[in-house]
């Protein structure tokens, strides 16, 4: 068929659009050679970098399809200069742009989404490579908090489990490697090891319990230029170099953690707080998350040091320092209702904010001296030393710039583009999938938003621009041997799969595989319960009662918004006044907001006579704040301060116009560890608490969670992992609603 101009609409804005959480496939084309293409569509997810759509082409043969991926979203991209290759980590796999041969290979016998291994729907656990190239470590999920590490050799493609049930950590580094590739730092149970290839490959490797190093997580730790593995945690810098790794092991019982080389400023907390050290240059970055990060040099006045303030709505994202001292800083900032990015540049050790008119900052990439911004609107590379401007390209949406040895990979929203020493721009690699279709020799053809049309080689996946539209374009999923179709998969965290069908037999053969987690879920089975109706028995009401604090605001907020979860968030007065910002943010989610009465008061006391004037005022003043604040009402729904209510208590919220809401499932995770009253049955750590919370979930509860940590001393906060609760969540078959929702359907 003949196409214009106008021939690749873009086909996924014809597709309806859905709001579901698990992964979901579109046809696009079947030749009469049984070549096929199609796509997955991620809908339920939301990510702030790539879009969400991934390409896949394949044939047929003799009842076998062959499925090869061929674009190649970079959610996680490690260049290694001694093997000169690129590896790009995504939620489909791990591959490898190999720069020699220019082409794109899926790395053999590591387990992928194409074999059936498990498709990650959150944060990946990121792999990392060996200095010297040899080696590559990445993790399999065995729970929801859980993972094995494999050690994969790329001299002979051969992969090995090496430990067991290490702590998951989705979202960052598998482990950290010495600068000499002799040792790496994994971490598990909250605890950092050290692991030795010598003794590995010699098949002598002590046992785990011998090769303990500190009480920390791992990224509050990293390696000097000279093989010492440094960290923070207490009141003091530690250190423990290769040489008494052995000697600690053995006299564990009688050394410390370490030898303390610094003396902080301030206690360190390995959950609230962040520890970042540049062998390049031996700069310290402390975070204390809610105060301010801090250039820390320990043989200088506390009052030398340089600060950035961080407010409630503000994290450090990423920072990166060089040997000259120099380097960046990158903020992500819930603002408006959404998060943005902010860039400052560290000159002469202070902080100084970068102005781009250009467009949004999306992320920086750190090349010595050099300094390479991604905006939405263009690349640019500054010399941090001279502030010389050394190249700049417009170029739309770039999210990730790399510099490899042929020039710089510019990581687009569709394409990745090489950048040239002489600054012109050769397309790559897809990063995401456009509009696609097939030409009449089976080659699979894209455009871009652009309308720049290419042609994917078959076998090393780079892309050749096309001057004209081809001739003829296949856009349709059949021929006349069959057509291919998806099946709807109820019990999986795929939402269907592509098959195709014969038309003279009527036989199915599924081009996708079924994807199977490695460990089992939690699904209840609900029967016989006349207050369930067809397609509401797993929606939940998720309730986060904000106290006095903010922590745990931010990471809730934002993987309420990866997963676009309805939540309902409890504020009281304490809270409103001591974080309005955050009051305003919260307020402006997908949430509905909900009054918690005027201060944690215990209804159950001698101090305050629980009339209905007490409780009119409790509810009137947070009421006010709320909306002086906003602008905004309460929902007509509230609870008690800690749920200490009689009908009473119930009949005088009504009065006042709120309908009491309780809950069905609390999270525990306000426990002190220090309450002897509770401590010893009630405490539990994360891991505990998200087991135990899986265990007693049901349909239609609402599910109890705290923010902040309101004087209460733990060693683990649940809100650090919401991420994980959320996703496993969905994963479950779980939907969610308001609070609202769930009173008026099943609490009647």
């Amino acid at each position: 068929m003949k196409k214009n101009a106008y021939f690749f609409t873009l086909i996924f804005l014809l597709t309806p659009f859905f709001i579901f959480s698990k992964l979901q496939f579109e046809c696009l084309a079947l030749d009469e050679n049984n070549n096929f293409l199609f796509y997955s569509i991620e809908d339920g997810i939301t990510t702030e970098t790539f879009a969400e759509n991934t390409l896949f082409y394949g044939k047929i043969y003799n009842d076998t399809p062959d499925v090869q991926t061929v674009s190649f979203r970079p959610d996680h991209i490690v260049y290694n200069k001694n093997s000169e290759c690129v590896f790009i980590q995504n939620r489909f796999g791990i591959f490898a742009y190999i720069q020699n041969e220019n082409a794109i290979k899926a790395l053999p016998n590591i387990p992928n989404f194409l074999s059936g291994e498990e498709y990650s729907i959150y944060d990946l656990c990121k792999i990392t490579i060996s200095p010297n190239g040899r080696y590559l470590l990445y993790k399999k999920a065995v729970s929801p908090t859980r993972a094995d590490i494999f050690m994969y050799d790329l001299a002979s493609s051969q992969s090995t489990m090496i430990i067991s049930s290490a702590d998951r950590c989705p979202g960052e580094i598998v482990a950290k490697w010495s600068a000499d590739s002799k040792y790496f730092i994994y971490q598990k149970n909250n605890k950092v090891y050290y692991f030795s290839i010598a003794n590995y490959s010699q098949n002598r490797q002590l046992d785990e319990s011998w090769r303990f190093i500190a009480d920390i997580k791992l990224s509050n730790g990293e390696w000097t230029g000279d093989n010492r593995f440094i960290w923070a945690d207490k009141e003091a810098i530690w250190e423990c170099d290769t040489v008494s790794f052995a000697a600690k092991s053995i006299y564990s019982n009688y050394l410390q953690q370490g030898k303390a080389i610094a003396s902080l400023p301030y206690s360190f907390r390995q959950q609230s707080h962040n520890f970042f050290y540049f062998p390049q240059s031996s700069q310290m970055l402390l975070v204390r998350n809610n105060g301010a990060a801090m250039l820390f040099n320990p043989n200088a006045p506390l009052e030398n040091n340089s600060y950035l303030q961080l407010d409630t709505n503000i994290r450090v994202e990423k920072a990166e320092i060089n040997q000259n001292g120099n380097g960046a800083v990158l903020l992500k900032i819930l603002e408006n209702g959404t998060f943005q990015k902010k860039l400052f540049l560290i000159k002469d050790k202070n902080f100084i904010a970068y102005s781009n008119n250009h467009g949004k900052i999306n992320d920086f990439t750190l090349d010595n001296e050099t300094l390479l911004i991604s905006t939405s609107e263009n690349a640019i590379a500054l010399n941090l030393d001279t502030n010389e401007t050394l190249w700049e390209i417009t170029q739309k949406d770039i999210k990730k710039i790399l510099p490899i040895t042929t020039g710089h990979l510019l990581f687009g929203k569709d394409i990745a583009w090489l950048r040239n020493h002489d600054n012109t721009l050769q397309p790559m690699f897809l990063c995401s999938a456009p509009a696609g279709g097939l030409s009449d020799s089976g080659t699979p053809i894209v455009i871009t938003s652009k309308e720049n049309i290419y042609e994917i080689n078959k076998n090393t996946y780079m892309l050749t621009q096309l001057s004209s539209y081809p001739e003829t374009i296949i856009e349709v999923p059949q021929n006349s041997k069959g057509r291919l179709l998806t099946r709807e998969i109820k019990k999986s965290f795929y939402h269907n799969v592509v098959c195709f069908k014969e038309t003279s037999s009527g036989k199915q053969i599924d081009i996708i595989k079924e994807g199977k987690l490695n460990y089992t879920l939690y699904q209840p089975e609900i029967k016989g319960d006349l207050h369930f109706k067809a397609g509401e028995k797993y929606e939940i009401a998720l309730i986060f009662d904000c106290l006095q604090s903010a922590e745990g605001i931010f990471e809730i907020i934002e993987a309420l918004k990866r997963y676009k979860i309805k939540a309902n968030f409890f504020l009281n007065g304490d809270f409103i006044r001591n974080s309005p910002n955050l009051t305003k943010e919260i307020s402006l989610q997908d949430a509905e907001i909900c009054n918690l009465f005027d201060s944690n008061i215990n209804f159950s006391g001698a101090t305050y006579t629980i009339d209905k004037n007490f409780i009119q005022q409790g509810l009137s003043c947070a009421e006010e704040n709320y909306f002086s604040v906003t602008g905004k009402n309460f929902a007509p729904y509230w609870h008690s301060p800690l749920f200490i209510y009689n009908t009473s208590i119930v009949q005088y919220g009504l009065d006042c116009g709120y309908k009491f809401v309780s809950y069905q499932l609390d999270s525990m995770d306000w426990i002190d560890k220090n309450d002897r009253k509770v401590n010893s049955k009630f405490y539990m750590n994360n891991e505990k608490l998200i087991l135990r919370l899986f265990q007693n979930l049901k349909p239609s509860q609402t599910v109890l969670f705290s923010t902040g940590f309101n004087g209460i001393e733990r060693d683990e906060w649940l809100f650090k992992d919401i991420d994980t609760i959320l996703c496993e969540m969905q994963r479950s078959g779980y939907t969610f609603s308001y609070v609202s929702g769930i009173l008026n359907r099943y609490r009647k």
